[in-house]
Protein backbone atom coordinates (compact mmCIF):
# COMPACT_ATOMS: atom_id res chain seq x y z
CA UNK A 1 0.00 0.00 0.00
CA UNK A 2 1.01 3.45 -1.13
CA UNK A 3 1.10 6.09 1.70
CA UNK A 4 1.12 9.52 0.79
CA UNK A 5 3.45 11.40 3.18
CA UNK A 6 2.97 15.22 1.26
CA UNK A 7 1.05 16.80 3.96
CA UNK A 8 3.13 15.86 6.99
CA UNK A 9 6.35 17.02 5.05
CA UNK A 10 4.74 20.59 4.27
CA UNK A 11 5.10 23.88 6.70
CA UNK A 12 1.50 23.75 6.76
CA UNK A 13 1.11 27.52 6.38
CA UNK A 14 -1.66 29.64 5.02
CA UNK A 15 -1.81 31.14 1.64
CA UNK A 16 -2.26 34.91 1.22
CA UNK A 17 -5.71 36.17 0.18
CA UNK A 18 -3.95 37.27 -3.45
CA UNK A 19 -2.21 33.84 -3.65
CA UNK A 20 -5.67 31.90 -2.96
CA UNK A 21 -7.87 33.89 -5.20
CA UNK A 22 -5.31 33.27 -8.44
CA UNK A 23 -5.45 29.54 -7.25
CA UNK A 24 -9.16 29.09 -7.15
CA UNK A 25 -9.45 31.13 -10.54
CA UNK A 26 -6.66 28.54 -12.24
CA UNK A 27 -8.62 25.59 -10.91
CA UNK A 28 -12.03 26.93 -12.57
CA UNK A 29 -10.53 27.61 -15.77
CA UNK A 30 -8.72 24.23 -15.35
CA UNK A 31 -12.37 22.88 -15.13
CA UNK A 32 -13.86 24.86 -18.06
CA UNK A 33 -11.50 23.77 -20.18
CA UNK A 34 -12.03 20.10 -19.37
CA UNK A 35 -16.00 20.90 -19.66
CA UNK A 36 -15.57 22.44 -23.04
CA UNK A 37 -13.12 19.42 -24.44
CA UNK A 38 -15.56 17.19 -23.30
CA UNK A 39 -18.78 19.05 -25.57
CA UNK A 40 -16.25 19.65 -28.41
CA UNK A 41 -15.51 15.10 -27.89
CA UNK A 42 -19.07 14.88 -27.85
CA UNK A 43 -19.91 16.87 -31.06
CA UNK A 44 -17.29 14.96 -33.02
CA UNK A 45 -18.35 11.90 -31.80
CA UNK A 46 -21.55 12.81 -32.78
CA UNK A 47 -19.79 13.51 -36.21
CA UNK A 48 -17.76 10.41 -36.77
CA UNK A 49 -20.10 8.45 -38.59
CA UNK A 50 -19.54 10.78 -41.92
CA UNK A 51 -15.93 11.89 -40.93
CA UNK A 52 -14.70 8.42 -40.41
CA UNK A 53 -16.82 5.47 -40.78
CA UNK A 54 -14.55 3.14 -41.15
CA UNK A 55 -12.32 3.73 -38.02
CA UNK A 56 -15.67 3.95 -36.12
CA UNK A 57 -16.96 0.31 -36.98
CA UNK A 58 -13.34 -0.95 -35.69
CA UNK A 59 -13.38 0.77 -32.02
CA UNK A 60 -16.63 2.99 -31.92
CA UNK A 61 -17.35 6.46 -32.32
CA UNK A 62 -16.23 7.37 -28.13
CA UNK A 63 -12.77 5.89 -28.95
CA UNK A 64 -12.28 7.16 -32.54
CA UNK A 65 -13.13 10.65 -31.22
CA UNK A 66 -10.46 10.43 -28.58
CA UNK A 67 -7.92 9.42 -31.17
CA UNK A 68 -9.15 12.54 -33.66
CA UNK A 69 -8.56 15.02 -30.70
CA UNK A 70 -4.98 13.51 -29.05
CA UNK A 71 -3.60 12.88 -32.65
CA UNK A 72 -4.65 16.32 -34.00
CA UNK A 73 -7.48 15.76 -37.21
CA UNK A 74 -7.68 12.79 -39.41
CA UNK A 75 -5.20 13.62 -41.50
CA UNK A 76 -2.45 13.93 -38.57
CA UNK A 77 -4.08 10.27 -37.66
CA UNK A 78 -3.43 8.58 -40.91
CA UNK A 79 0.36 9.69 -40.60
CA UNK A 80 0.97 7.67 -37.30
CA UNK A 81 2.27 4.55 -37.76
CA UNK A 82 -0.02 1.62 -35.53
CA UNK A 83 3.17 1.16 -33.00
CA UNK A 84 2.26 4.97 -31.97
CA UNK A 85 -1.86 4.90 -32.52
CA UNK A 86 -1.35 1.48 -30.04
CA UNK A 87 -0.14 4.44 -27.11
CA UNK A 88 -2.13 7.25 -27.87
CA UNK A 89 -3.95 8.35 -24.50
CA UNK A 90 -1.36 5.81 -22.16
CA UNK A 91 -0.74 7.14 -19.16
CA UNK A 92 2.62 6.30 -16.96
CA UNK A 93 1.68 4.52 -14.34
CA UNK A 94 3.34 3.98 -10.92
CA UNK A 95 3.78 0.64 -9.34
CA UNK A 96 5.85 1.66 -6.48
CA UNK A 97 7.68 -1.54 -6.89
CA UNK A 98 4.74 -3.96 -7.05
CA UNK A 99 4.81 -6.50 -10.08
CA UNK A 100 3.13 -5.60 -13.66
CA UNK A 101 1.47 -8.75 -14.11
CA UNK A 102 -1.74 -7.41 -13.40
CA UNK A 103 -1.24 -3.83 -15.35
CA UNK A 104 -2.05 -2.95 -18.80
CA UNK A 105 0.95 -1.60 -19.94
CA UNK A 106 1.49 0.07 -23.97
CA UNK A 107 -2.42 0.51 -24.01
CA UNK A 108 -3.84 4.24 -24.41
CA UNK A 109 -7.58 4.53 -25.51
CA UNK A 110 -7.57 1.26 -27.72
CA UNK A 111 -8.52 -0.17 -24.18
CA UNK A 112 -11.90 0.61 -24.04
CA UNK A 113 -12.93 -0.46 -27.44
CA UNK A 114 -15.54 -3.17 -27.48
CA UNK A 115 -13.86 -5.81 -28.79
CA UNK A 116 -10.62 -5.06 -26.41
CA UNK A 117 -12.68 -5.84 -23.51
CA UNK A 118 -14.23 -8.76 -25.03
CA UNK A 119 -11.23 -10.47 -25.56
CA UNK A 120 -9.60 -12.42 -22.70
CA UNK A 121 -7.33 -11.04 -20.48
CA UNK A 122 -3.78 -13.59 -22.25
CA UNK A 123 -4.90 -12.21 -25.37
CA UNK A 124 -5.57 -8.92 -25.18
CA UNK A 125 -1.97 -7.77 -25.97
CA UNK A 126 -1.90 -9.61 -29.57
CA UNK A 127 -5.58 -8.08 -30.01
CA UNK A 128 -3.93 -4.37 -28.92
CA UNK A 129 -1.55 -4.74 -31.51
CA UNK A 130 -4.17 -6.31 -34.40
CA UNK A 131 -6.58 -3.49 -33.18
CA UNK A 132 -3.59 -0.76 -33.84
CA UNK A 133 -2.64 -1.88 -37.29
CA UNK A 134 -5.97 -2.61 -38.57
CA UNK A 135 -7.13 0.85 -37.20
CA UNK A 136 -4.59 2.77 -38.91
CA UNK A 137 -5.55 0.96 -42.29
CA UNK A 138 -8.93 2.07 -41.60
CA UNK A 139 -7.99 5.99 -41.04
CA UNK A 140 -5.79 5.99 -43.78
CA UNK A 141 -8.88 4.96 -46.06
CA UNK A 142 -10.86 7.47 -44.95
CA UNK A 143 -8.56 10.21 -44.63
CA UNK A 144 -8.45 9.46 -48.69
CA UNK A 145 -12.58 9.07 -48.51
CA UNK A 146 -11.85 5.52 -50.37
CA UNK A 147 -15.09 4.57 -48.79
CA UNK A 148 -17.30 6.33 -47.34
CA UNK A 149 -19.82 3.65 -46.76
CA UNK A 150 -17.69 2.00 -44.29
CA UNK A 151 -17.90 -1.11 -45.24
CA UNK A 152 -13.99 -1.48 -45.33
CA UNK A 153 -14.11 -1.01 -41.44
CA UNK A 154 -17.11 -4.06 -41.25
CA UNK A 155 -14.48 -6.18 -42.88
CA UNK A 156 -11.69 -5.15 -41.10
CA UNK A 157 -14.13 -5.48 -38.02
CA UNK A 158 -14.68 -9.08 -39.25
CA UNK A 159 -11.18 -10.22 -39.86
CA UNK A 160 -10.49 -9.18 -36.42
CA UNK A 161 -12.63 -10.74 -34.49
CA UNK A 162 -12.28 -13.86 -36.67
CA UNK A 163 -9.05 -13.99 -35.49
CA UNK A 164 -9.57 -13.65 -31.74
CA UNK A 165 -11.69 -16.10 -32.57
CA UNK A 166 -9.29 -18.62 -33.91
CA UNK A 167 -6.55 -17.74 -31.17
CA UNK A 168 -9.07 -18.93 -28.70
CA UNK A 169 -9.68 -22.92 -30.28
CA UNK A 170 -7.77 -25.78 -28.82
CA UNK A 171 -4.57 -26.58 -30.19
CA UNK A 172 -5.26 -29.82 -32.73
CA UNK A 173 -4.77 -33.36 -31.05
CA UNK A 174 -1.50 -35.24 -31.67
CA UNK A 175 -2.24 -37.89 -34.05
CA UNK A 176 -0.87 -41.11 -33.92
CA UNK A 177 1.40 -42.21 -36.45
CA UNK A 178 0.64 -45.23 -38.45
CA UNK A 179 2.84 -48.22 -38.45
CA UNK A 180 4.27 -49.03 -41.60
CA UNK A 181 3.13 -52.52 -43.40
CA UNK A 182 4.94 -55.38 -42.60
CA UNK A 183 6.62 -57.52 -45.48
CA UNK A 184 6.57 -60.93 -46.03
CA UNK A 185 9.30 -61.09 -47.86
CA UNK A 186 13.01 -60.92 -46.70
CA UNK A 187 14.33 -57.60 -47.54
CA UNK A 188 17.41 -57.91 -50.05
CA UNK A 189 20.41 -56.05 -48.26
CA UNK A 190 23.75 -57.61 -48.73
CA UNK A 191 25.81 -57.65 -45.26
CA UNK A 192 29.06 -58.14 -46.79
CA UNK A 193 32.29 -60.14 -45.74
CA UNK A 194 32.90 -57.65 -42.92
CA UNK A 195 29.40 -58.23 -41.29
CA UNK A 196 29.52 -61.70 -42.04
CA UNK A 197 32.72 -62.02 -40.20
CA UNK A 198 31.29 -60.17 -37.05
CA UNK A 199 28.24 -62.10 -36.79
CA UNK A 200 30.63 -65.35 -36.79
CA UNK A 201 32.76 -63.90 -34.12
CA UNK A 202 29.69 -63.31 -31.83
CA UNK A 203 27.09 -66.29 -32.62
CA UNK A 204 26.22 -68.96 -30.27
CA UNK A 205 28.54 -71.76 -31.11
CA UNK A 206 27.77 -75.93 -30.32
CA UNK A 207 29.90 -75.94 -27.07
CA UNK A 208 27.45 -72.94 -25.77
CA UNK A 209 24.73 -74.93 -27.09
CA UNK A 210 25.53 -77.84 -24.85
CA UNK A 211 26.56 -76.22 -22.05
CA UNK A 212 23.28 -74.53 -21.57
CA UNK A 213 21.23 -77.32 -22.58
CA UNK A 214 19.74 -79.03 -19.21
CA UNK A 215 19.72 -82.80 -18.78
CA UNK A 216 17.11 -84.85 -17.78
CA UNK A 217 17.78 -86.90 -14.29
CA UNK A 218 20.74 -85.27 -13.61
CA UNK A 219 20.60 -83.27 -10.41
CA UNK A 220 21.61 -79.85 -11.39
CA UNK A 221 24.61 -77.62 -10.00
CA UNK A 222 23.26 -75.05 -7.85
CA UNK A 223 25.55 -71.79 -7.20
CA UNK A 224 25.48 -72.58 -3.53
CA UNK A 225 27.21 -76.18 -4.53
CA UNK A 226 29.88 -74.41 -6.92
CA UNK A 227 30.83 -72.20 -3.88
CA UNK A 228 30.95 -74.43 -1.52
CA UNK A 229 32.97 -76.82 -3.66
CA UNK A 230 35.75 -74.11 -4.02
CA UNK A 231 35.46 -72.71 -0.64
CA UNK A 232 36.47 -76.33 0.69
CA UNK A 233 39.35 -76.25 -2.36
CA UNK A 234 40.35 -73.07 -0.96
CA UNK A 235 40.91 -74.31 2.78
CA UNK A 236 42.59 -77.28 2.10
CA UNK A 237 45.23 -75.94 0.08
CA UNK A 238 45.66 -72.88 2.33
CA UNK A 239 46.17 -76.09 4.93
CA UNK A 240 48.57 -77.15 2.68
CA UNK A 241 50.48 -74.27 2.60
CA UNK A 242 50.42 -73.73 6.78
CA UNK A 243 51.95 -76.55 7.14
CA UNK A 244 54.50 -76.16 4.52
CA UNK A 245 55.44 -72.50 6.02
CA UNK A 246 57.15 -74.71 8.42
CA UNK A 247 59.69 -75.63 6.06
CA UNK A 248 59.51 -72.68 3.69
CA UNK A 249 59.20 -69.51 5.09
CA UNK A 250 58.29 -67.48 1.80
CA UNK A 251 55.31 -70.75 1.41
CA UNK A 252 52.84 -67.29 2.50
CA UNK A 253 54.01 -64.75 0.32
CA UNK A 254 54.38 -67.41 -2.96
CA UNK A 255 50.88 -68.04 -1.98
CA UNK A 256 49.52 -64.48 -2.20
CA UNK A 257 51.97 -63.93 -5.21
CA UNK A 258 51.07 -66.77 -7.84
CA UNK A 259 49.03 -69.80 -6.45
CA UNK A 260 45.89 -67.05 -5.51
CA UNK A 261 45.55 -65.50 -8.77
CA UNK A 262 46.22 -69.21 -10.20
CA UNK A 263 42.98 -70.39 -7.97
CA UNK A 264 40.62 -67.77 -9.16
CA UNK A 265 41.64 -68.03 -12.52
CA UNK A 266 40.65 -71.59 -12.27
CA UNK A 267 36.71 -70.86 -10.73
CA UNK A 268 35.52 -70.34 -14.62
CA UNK A 269 36.71 -73.83 -15.53
CA UNK A 270 35.30 -75.50 -12.46
CA UNK A 271 31.75 -73.81 -13.17
CA UNK A 272 32.16 -75.07 -16.35
CA UNK A 273 32.93 -78.81 -15.59
CA UNK A 274 30.25 -78.41 -12.50
CA UNK A 275 27.50 -77.55 -16.08
CA UNK A 276 26.90 -74.27 -14.14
Amino acid sequence: MVISVTASTTSGKPLSKENLNKTIDACDRALALDLAKKKVLDFVESRMGYIAPNLSAIIGSTVAAKFMGIAGGLSALAKMPSCNVQLLGAKKKTLAGFSTTTSQFRVGYLEQAEIFQSTPPSLRTRACRLLASKSTLAVRVDSTRGDPTGKAGINLRDEILKKIEKWQEPPPAKKPNPLPVPDSEPKKKRGGRRLRKMKERYAVTDMMKLAKRMQFGVPEASSLVLMQNINTLFDNFKGFVSCCSCLLPNANYIYNMYMFPLMLALVPYVATKLNF
